[in-house]
């Protein structure tokens, strides 16, 4: 199973492996070094700060116009529409726990209840880091979930970034894919 995602019976194993194969295209990567520098610079101060400095960042690339109807949830409605929306986004501020189950903390209750109260299927729980996907009719909607991890993805294309700038600087501009040459067969 990939590092930056974590299935909890949401989706089935082989469905994800087949659109997580799917080739690297430019815009997605030009997407995420565009969201690491929104991380980078975000005010994580207060909830609201966290959501207009990062959070609807996130979202409007994923191509949602998010409209804030508490400080904790966004509603999601598609690009170029104000009131009609298709899903729902519940946010934590970074250092939150998604697993926390204590009364008033319970985050994964705080989704579903808010799914029923909007009238929605699917929903988005985050705090930035990890990113929850939650489905209503699920028979546990509580415990199934797709995790993914948003800064283990940013921080890994971070890491390419400096490698093929180190090889490219050291052998020009096949330097990387030379470097690379030894590790593929």
């Amino acid at each position: 199973m990939p590092l930056y995602y974590q299935n909890e019976k949401l989706f089935s194993e082989i469905y994800l492996e087949e659109i997580t194969a799917q080739p690297d295209r430019e815009e997605v990567l030009a997407s995420l070094r565009v969201l690491r520098e929104y991380r980078d610079y975000a005010e994580t101060d207060t909830l609201n700060a966290w959501v207009n400095s990062y959070i609807h960042e996130v979202l409007a690339a994923l191509g949602f116009n998010p409209v804030l109807k508490t400080d904790a949830l966004t509603l999601l409605n598609p690009m170029g529409t104000l009131d009609d929306p298709v899903s729902l986004c519940y946010v934590t501020l970074p250092e939150e726990d998604l697993d926390n189950t204590t009364m008033g903390r319970n985050w994964a209750e705080k989704v579903i209840r808010s799914l029923r109260e909007q009238e929605m299927q699917w929903g988005l729980l985050t705090n930035g880091k990890l990113w929850r996907i939650y489905h209503l009719d699920e028979l546990m909607p509580y415990e199934t979930f797709l995790e993914i991890d948003l800064d283990t993805i940013l921080l890994c294309l971070k890491k390419l970034r400096k490698s093929v700038q180190k090889w490219t600087k050291r052998l020009g501009r096949q330097g990387y894919l030379q470097f690379m040459e030894q590790y593929v067969k």
